[in-house]
């Protein structure tokens, strides 16, 4: 492993880390028993409609990409013909689903700033991955010889 592909193991092993020492603090605040009653009881003044489809799809969100960066790592260090073309699927839907949930979130949550910190630095992360990363695992000749087995 060499050239740029140490950014790219990096980014691999640090992904699943940073995915759950940025959900799980979230998820724990959010589903304790007065929050989440508060916000997901009919009767709360506190009440937020779909907000209980929107976690939970949220949930699931964050669950599979975190099994797929696993998976992603697995065939990164066992360098399995397969990374490449994983690795491109995995950034493609990682923006995807950042897309959708910023979508899903304005609606459900129409007062809620949109556009804050961490979501334009989602976008920005999601958009460097696309324009840099995608046609490198495209072209590189070093992807190409290293990503064999």
């Amino acid at each position: 492993m060499g050239g740029w592909l140490i950014l790219v193991a990096i980014g691999i092993v640090t992904g699943p880390i940073v995915l759950l020492v940025t959900t799980l603090p979230l998820l724990f605040d959010l589903l304790a028993i007065e929050n989440w009653n508060v916000l997901t009881n009919p009767n709360s003044k506190s009440y937020i409609p779909y907000f209980v489809e929107l976690v939970t799809g949220e949930m699931l969100a964050n669950a599979l990409m975190f099994i797929a960066s696993l998976w992603l790592a697995v065939l990164f260090f066992t360098k399995h013909r397969w990374f490449a073309r994983v690795y491109i699927v995995y950034v493609l839907v990682s923006a995807l689903i950042l897309v959708i949930d910023t979508y899903l979130v304005s609606i459900v949550l129409p007062d809620m700033p949109i556009w804050d910190e961490e979501t334009v630095r989602g976008f920005f992360r999601s958009a460097i991955a696309i324009c840099i990363w995608v046609p490198y695992m495209l072209v590189s000749r070093r992807v190409k010889n290293t990503f064999v087995s």
